[in-house]
């Protein structure tokens, strides 16, 4: 069976280079996972007292912004390319 292609995860949100050693780069998390981090912070920072997010439901929503964050993101990207 082929191999499916990775999801675009938008690439190293924190890459940083050792030494000025090419080979060297460390690249951290990724994009998405910065973005659901950022959006399950916020989905429970403003959740309503007493109606809490079940757990799988907040993280379900949190990977849901992200995927949508790094899509527009690759959009405005490209928007910018091309002027």
């Amino acid at each position: 069976m082929p191999e499916m292609p990775l999801k675009d995860d938008g690439g190293p949100a924190f890459p940083f280079n050792i030494d000025g050693n090419a080979n060297a780069t460390m690249f951290g998390m990724s994009i998405a996972d910065y973005f659901a981090a950022a959006a399950i912070q916020g989905i429970m920072a403003n959740s309503i007292p007493g109606s809490h997010h079940a757990p799988d439901e907040a993280v379900r929503l949190a990977w849901e912004l992200a995927d949508l964050m790094i899509e527009a993101r690759a959009r405005r990207n490209r928007g910018a390319a091309s002027q």
